[in-house]
């Protein structure tokens, strides 16, 4: 349809409307409103009214391009822009210019507020501008100069300005600060505190007629201290292969302060040696240091630095009086022939290793020193520091950078050595990558170090950039790795460097690549080290009666080994020892299955792998370990979703989400022709008992309107159970059109497993599609298992003699919280303490629904099955293991027993008293197996029991 026929009618009633002047204004004046279309149709019934004061006038742009008109606005009356939005609003821009040409409002594709409102302020017709370019000029210690411009468009001349200032943060607009007047477009403020931030705001004069201008501002500046000097920086020697015995140290020397010095005392140390310094011939500047003045000098005293290492200069400044010693000292660190071993964790300084770059984004390599802090590297390897490419954000498009080491020096190494860091990636994959190379001739000429297949998670990948062809690190490591790979040919030389590379294409940038704690050294002539185990039944879900063991190790010394044994054993058990036929090479990875199996069905395994070196130079580094658990989980087990994710042992395409009306978060399925199956497979359960059910709830909802859905024929959601470690899977129940009620309400639906007792069971929810658009959501997915008995047992005290004050208190054994109380007499907490004489039974009811029933009587004293008892307590009950009897007789008893029995019988622990009141004991049951024990007191031969049930 051509466009030009959807526009509105012609705007032909838009006329300002005028009525009574509300406002005591006395000047007015015009506005300018600049109205456009990209498009060059008008505005298409989009109207912009203006309203000053009780004034309002209507804008649009009939036809064409571009408009411009006046109208006018009162000074200091409210001034609203309102916007009555047409069609096409991408093409419609305004601009609104107050009577100097200073924009008050513009909007390109104008949305409609709520209010209707674009713009809200009072009218301003101004009669004197404020200044222009407002600037600081120069600070001292008590004064500062600050300068500006007359407005060039002012109506009226400039005759005055009066300057506000005061420290920083005062607020001019509550009367804050002090006030200068001058004539002219600058001013000297006096009388400042050192060391001090301040705030300046200016405004302008015009005359009577004119006015005071708005204010502008603030500028702020920082005053000096009046004698302040100090060290910047060290310029000499730099780091190399050739420091010499005598090699000079020049530092920067900085007069901080505002007034000029002379005759300042400095020093250097270096490794946290003082370096004798004769004064006064050396280490004290004699001229004059002006402010802000900078001077190069030279220590006439030199230091050896010619042996190989790194060095740490300390160089500081001792003048009397000096306001600030936090810029006295810099510290500065040098290389020289760097030896291994050699480790650099990046914590203390950058290592001395610089950046470069080639071709592309040359004057801008990625690289930066520092603490990370981006999505895919969010910290360093170890510490806070590394080396990466940018700390915060993406690397560069069309880049070839490089991080160089200082030199080393391996001319007394015969063999070469190792080179070790953490690295990680986040790098285009095929497209953009990084290698480290190496160069035995000072940087002249390098070479790539390494190649796929090499070296502990050395290259990954083989890339095409430009001229830059080969194996690279490429992709991500999701996180830190360790690598390694040994530094060929490097052994006798005397500069050698090596450097990381970075290169990218022009597309795709993502976080780059990091490097920190980077370790060269000597490796052992026999280091054999072990790296992953893994077992073939880890996607098995309950293991497998014949599981294999497969061991990676790597070579890590510097000779070639072979015919040499590697080991396993299981849970600590027999170790199982097998021959390495071949030989493995440095920096080489082998993988090995043993031949002898293990069962890991229904088992919790610990592997350990390990190599058995003859000779072996390092072995702590033999050992691998694997942990596999193919034990089923236990019962019951509730999930909810309210953690807003889906279980991490479960297996689905579902996602949790709480919208589709759901007050709580369920696990959401959209099923359609796109997508006409959904599995969730849930772990193994076991052992199930006779009275175990599941426990679930769903709903089928239409896609788009949310409302009920009517299952058709082949639409159905189905409950399914595995007994053969999901092998197979039977149907025990089944939602489909003839027994599916539709509703936006969650059902609830609970089936029974009863036939699966003494069984462990993998339980699946399958969900099949035949027909429109839905949304199946589950939730309270509920395995529900009942103890035939919760080992219920109350601690009682007895009521007074026709009082009701008795008490009790549930103690359940068996059983998940929390728990539900229904007591006889109504009652519903845990403890009731207003019991009368009499028997009482109390129902628990735990998380999961299942419950038990305890009754028990309150007599008139604390028991009425032992004469002269008055008081019997055992708490706490259920136990952890330790718990305390107590027994109060209103005589002496002669002879008192006290034992704990199992079930079975059997007298686990056992106390014996005579001529007492009160027998108090601690009944410890720490090395006892959980379970219910029964507490027998025999008195004078009374005998009464309490049931006792140990839970941790």
């Amino acid at each position: 349809m051509n466009r030009k026929l959807l526009r509105l009618l012609p705007f032909f009633a838009l006329l300002p409307v005028f009525s009574q002047h509300l406002y005591a204004q006395t000047s007015t004046c015009q506005y300018t409103i600049i109205l456009e279309d990209s498009f060059g149709d008008g505005w298409n019934g989009g109207v912009l009214t203006v309203t000053s004061g009780a004034v309002s006038t209507p804008f649009t742009l009939i036809t064409g391009i571009l408009d411009t008109m006046t109208f006018e606005v009162t000074d200091g009356a409210p001034l609203i822009f309102t916007w009555v939005q047409g069609s096409f609003l991408g093409e419609i821009s305004y601009q609104i210019l107050d009577n100097l040409g200073n924009v008050v409002s513009e909007a390109n594709a104008p949305q409609m507020p709520v209010s209707g409102v674009l713009y809200a302020g009072i009218g301003d017709c101004v009669t004197c501008s404020s200044p222009v370019n407002f600037r600081l000029e120069d600070v001292w210690d008590t004064y500062a100069k600050l300068r500006w411009s007359a407005s060039p468009t002012s109506p009226n001349p400039a005759v005055q300005w009066r300057v506000i200032y005061g420290l920083q943060g005062f607020s001019a607009a509550a009367g804050e600060g002090d006030t200068a007047y001058t004539v002219s477009p600058k001013i000297t403020l006096t009388g400042l505190q050192k060391k001090t931030w301040y705030d300046a705001y200016i405004e302008q004069y015009c005359d009577t007629i004119g006015g005071w201008s708005n204010q502008i501002g603030p500028v702020s500046f920082e005053t000096y201290w009046t004698k302040d000097v100090g060290i910047s920086g060290v310029v000499s020697p730099a780091s190399g292969c050739s420091l010499g015995a005598a090699d000079t140290v020049r530092i920067l020397l900085k007069n901080y302060g505002a007034a000029p010095q002379s005759l300042i005392p400095f020093r250097y140390t270096v490794n946290g040696e003082e370096v004798n310094i004769p004064k006064p011939n050396d280490g004290v500047y004699t001229g004059v240091l002006g402010k802000d003045s900078v001077e190069t000098i030279a220590f006439e005293t030199t230091f050896d630095f010619s042996a190989p290492g790194e060095y740490m200069i300390v160089v500081y400044s001792k003048y009397s009086g000096d306001q600030d010693l936090s810029n006295d000292t810099f510290t500065y660190y040098v290389n020289n022939r760097l030896l291994s071993p050699y480790l650099q964790q990046f914590e203390v300084w950058d290592g001395g290793w610089q950046v470069g770059s080639e071709g592309g984004n040359a004057s801008t390599p990625s690289f930066a020193f520092g603490a990370p802090d981006k999505p895919t590297i969010p910290n360093a390897a170890s510490g806070q520091n590394a080396w990466v490419t940018n700390l915060t954000g993406p690397y560069n498009d069309d880049e070839v950078s490089y991080l160089e080491s200082p030199c080393f020096d391996f001319t007394s190494l015969t063999v070469d050595p190792v080179i070790t860091f953490s690295i990680a990636r986040d790098i285009e994959s095929s497209y953009d990558g990084a290698w480290l190379e190496v160069s035995v001739d000072g940087g002249n000429s390098w070479d790539k170090v390494g190649s796929v297949g090499e070296g502990l998670n050395w290259y990954n990948e083989d890339i095409e950039l430009g001229t830059e062809v080969g194996d690279a690190w490429s992709g991500n490591s999701f996180g830190w790795l360790h690598a390694r790979h040994f530094l060929t040919g490097v052994a006798g030389e005397g500069e050698v460097r090596f450097r990381f590379v970075f290169a990218s294409d022009v597309s795709l940038q993502l976080g780059g690549l990091g490097i920190d704690d980077v370790h060269v050294f000597p490796a052992f002539n026999k280091d054999l080290a072990g790296e992953q185990v893994t077992v073939a039944s880890e996607g098995a879900i309950c293991g497998l009666e014949a599981d294999e063991v497969v061991f990676t190790f790597i070579n890590l010394g510097a000779q070639t080994q072979s015919n040499f044994d590697v080991a396993y054993s299981v849970n600590g058990g027999t170790p199982v020892v097998e021959t390495i036929s071949g030989s493995l090479d440095p920096d080489k990875l082998r993988t090995y299955t043993f031949n002898t199996t293990f069962d890991s069905r229904d088992a919790l395994s610990v592997i350990k792998c390990w190599t058995k070196l003859s000779n072996e130079f390092a072995p702590a580094n033999d050992t691998a370990t694997f942990v596999i658990d193919h034990r089923p989980l236990p019962t019951p087990f509730q999930e909810n979703f309210e953690s807003q994710v889906v279980p991490q042992d479960w297996i689905t395409n579902g996602f949790v989400t709480n919208t589709h009306g759901n007050n709580s978060y369920v696990l959401s399925v959209n099923l359609l022709s796109f997508n006409p199956e959904e599995i969730h497979d849930l772990p193994r359960y076991g052992l199930i008992g006779a009275n175990d059910s599941l426990e679930f709830s769903y709903r089928v909802i239409d896609y788009f309107s949310e409302g009920p859905f009517f299952l058709t024929l082949g639409t159905k959601f189905e409950l399914q159970v595995s007994t053969d470690c999901g092998e197979t899977y039977q149907t025990i129940n089944t939602i489909n059109g003839a027994n599916h009620t539709p509703t936006t309400v969650l059902r609830k639906r609970k089936v029974s497993l009863a036939q699966f007792a003494g069984q462990s069971i993998a339980i699946r929810f399958l969900l099949t599609w035949a027909s429109g658009n839905l949304w199946f959501d589950l939730d309270n997915v509920n395995l529900l298992s009942c103890a035939a008995d919760m080992a219920l047992a109350a601690d009682v005290i007895d009521a007074g003699q026709g009082q009701s004050n008795g008490s009790a208190t549930i103690e359940v054994g068996l059983g998940n919280p929390p728990y539900k109380y229904n007591w006889s007499n109504g009652a519903t907490t845990q403890t009731v303490d207003t019991l009368a004489a009499g028997t009482y039974t109390v129902t628990v009811i735990d998380a999961f629904g299942c419950s038990d029933s305890f009754e028990f009587s309150v007599g008139t004293s604390a028991t009425v099955e032992m004469e002269g008892l008055s008081k019997l307590s055992l708490h706490p009950n259920p136990t952890g293991g330790q718990a305390i009897f107590v027994a109060e007789f209103d005589r002496s008893v002669e002879d008192a027993h006290l034992q704990v029995l199992n079930l079975l019988g059997q007298t686990v622990w056992e106390v014996t008293a005579s001529n007492t009141t009160r027998l108090s004991e601690n009944i410890d049951l720490t090395t006892m197996p959980n379970g219910l024990y029964l507490v027998r007191l025999s008195v004078d031969g009374q005998l009464l029991t309490r049931k006792l049930v140990k839970n941790n």
